[in-house]
Formats: C-alpha cells, structure tokens, sequence
C-alpha cells in the first residue's frame, strides 16, 4: 500500500498471460555514491510454480537490463538472496550475476 501511495519507493513489474498474472517483481531504487546514479534492487521476485523455469523471470530480467543500459541515471541492478536458495542463485547465475562482490550485514529493529 505504501508503494501506491508514493511510487518513487519503486516499481512492480508484472508478467501476464492473457488475463492471469504469473509473475511479479519489485524494483527499489538506491542512490550509490560508488556509481554515482541509481542501483535497482531486485526484491520480491515471484513466478507462479506453473510456469518457473520457462524463462518468465528471465523476460523480466532482461527488460530491466535493457532499461539500465538506455538510461544515464541507472548503473545496474542488485538483489539479495538467502544462502540456502541454491535454486535462486543458479536462475541469478544464469542471468550473468555474481554474488562475490559483497557479503551483506545487517541489522533490524525487532519488535
């Protein structure tokens, strides 16, 4: 709802057969002062089991590949992934990504 509410928090990308969406990722921008422009972060990246391996999210991954290299002020994408997924970092592999540039640390307020 927040993101509706205000869309500069980021994009929903959708991927609809016929009527039917089968598969959705968001999009999060982050100002990166090492690149200087705006890095997207890949996040909730969901396809319908029905339809995974068929290259759904691959569409999609190129389509935003593709809006990177036309725009000055987007420098690339990123997404992270749980080190359990094997299954997620092997489609992320795929898609020419690599995890070894970063470990991620983190810290969340609990309530």
């Amino acid at each position: 709802e927040a993101l509706f509410k205000d869309p500069g928090l980021g994009d929903y990308w959708i991927v609809k057969k016929e009527n039917e969406v089968i598969a959705c990722t968001l999009t999060i921008p982050e100002w990166s002062d090492w690149r200087n422009g705006i890095v997207l972060w890949i996040n909730s990246v969901y396809v319908l089991p029905a339809y995974r391996q068929k290259g759904v999210f691959g569409r999609i991954y190129s389509y935003l590949k593709e809006k990177v290299n036309k725009s000055s002020d987007l420098m690339g994408l990123r997404l992270y992934v749980e080190k359990e997924n094997r299954r997620a970092q092997q489609v992320y592999e795929k898609m020419g990504m690599n995890g070894e540039h970063y470990r991620l640390y983190e810290w969340v307020k609990t309530y």
